[in-house]
């Protein structure tokens, strides 16, 4: 049995929120400390004063007494009312006042493409909570990474906290659990969507080059086109391969094509003697790189087919060109879910219709072979 100038009671932590074998500093009235064992069953016992107090063994200490708990990481500080010796206490933080650690260390945020900026916390009353990862703790070193992000949990308990990541790539909503004063997210890589959708719009146009023994006064006329695509966009998941993602498209282009007639056999300089509207149709796979933010590079190859849209046209063009049209572009992202587009493409296995000479007042007319080399640019949007 103590005598009366100590007094031992226990405090019980709550549940979930308070990390498992740590104990607040406490002190009693009159400032006296309070010496601290963290038990098996996750209890705080406590003898006051303390095991090596200077000149407080003789004080008087008769209950009720005043009890301050305080904890330095963060700073907190309550209070309680010790009734009886022995007594356990359960006192806590007003409930708006809990913080949970969030591990961060295996989280990798800075792969260009798929880097994570934020983490937003789904509080139990309904609000929304967005933490810049610029806010945690970071390793030693010049490039420490992020380890250990402190939140605000009002209201927290042993129930799953939702959250949903914030960066380049697109989150699903996912569950940490609450354990030992830290909230646990698993794995959130595995929280990243798979699949999403860009709709490309470009513009622009180029060169028509004939080739295959074309005459040397004829010249290869520009022309416009305006494409537009339609994209699903995979990207693993895993943080070692993210960097890179696979594209599968559907487009086609609206544009221009001509022919020569033998109105400019004449001529030192043979120009097309009309442009036709044109149109094509695109089936393209694709590689994207994402090089540094907000750079990515990628590469396709499409099959598909050009035409004349108009039909009176097909006289003086083939009626259906099956056509292979290889691509690169530079993608700069403007935001997440825009980014400005500058593609360079060439098309292969149209022809043009070249008047070489008059039979009889009949023109002779020969098709070749060309390729078109188009400058596009534009935006593409994410969805």
């Amino acid at each position: 049995m103590l005598e009366p100038h100590r007094v031992a009671f226990l405090w019980s932590p709550p549940a979930c929120v308070w990390p498992s074998g740590t104990c607040p500093d406490v002190t009693i009235e009159g400032g006296l400390s309070c010496s601290a064992t963290a038990l098996d069953d996750g209890n705080c016992q406590y003898l006051c004063p303390g095991e090596g107090s200077d000149g407080d063994e003789w004080v008087q200490l008769t209950p009720p007494l005043a009890v301050t708990f305080e904890r330095h990481d963060p700073d907190q500080r309550w209070t309680d009312i010790l009734q009886r010796a022995g007594q356990t206490l359960s006192s806590y933080v007003d409930r708006e006042e809990i913080y949970l650690d969030v591990d961060v260390s295996e989280w990798a945020t800075d792969i260009p493409g798929s880097r994570i900026s934020h983490v937003e916390f789904l509080e139990p009353g309904g609000g929304m909570r967005r933490y810049s990862l610029q806010e945690a703790s970071r390793s030693a070193g010049e490039d420490g990474k992020p380890e250990r992000l402190r939140i605000l949990a009002p209201g927290a308990t042993c129930d799953p906290l939702r959250y949903t990541l914030i960066g380049d790539r697109r989150y699903k909503e996912s569950a940490a659990t609450v354990v030992d004063g830290k909230a646990e997210p698993g794995d959130v890589h595995q929280t990243a969507r798979l699949l999403t959708f860009n709709l490309t719009l470009v513009q622009g146009g180029g060169p028509a080059i004939a080739y295959g023994g074309v005459d040397d006064k004829v010249r290869d006329p520009t022309y416009f086109t305006a494409l537009a695509t339609l994209g699903a966009n995979f990207r693993p998941r895993n943080p070692r391969w993210s960097r890179v993602a696979y594209e599968a498209r559907i487009g086609g282009s609206i544009g221009q094509w001509g022919f020569y007639g033998p109105g400019s056999l004449l001529d030192e300089e043979r120009r097309v003697t009309t442009k036709l509207p044109w149109a094509r149709l695109l089936f393209e796979a694709g590689v994207v790189v994402d090089v540094i933010s907000p750079l990515s590079l990628a590469a396709s190859f499409g099959v598909g087919g050009s035409w004349p849209i108009n039909n009176t046209d097909v006289a003086q063009t083939d009626r259906f060109a099956f056509v292979l049209s290889p691509s690169a572009e530079a993608r700069f992202a403007i935001r997440r879910w825009i980014s400005l587009v500058v593609q360079g493409r060439a098309v292969f296995r149209e022809r043009t219709q070249i008047a070489i000479g008059l039979n009889n007042n009949t023109p002779i007319v020969r098709s070749f072979p060309n390729v078109s080399l188009l400058g596009l640019y534009g935006l593409q949007f994410s969805f």
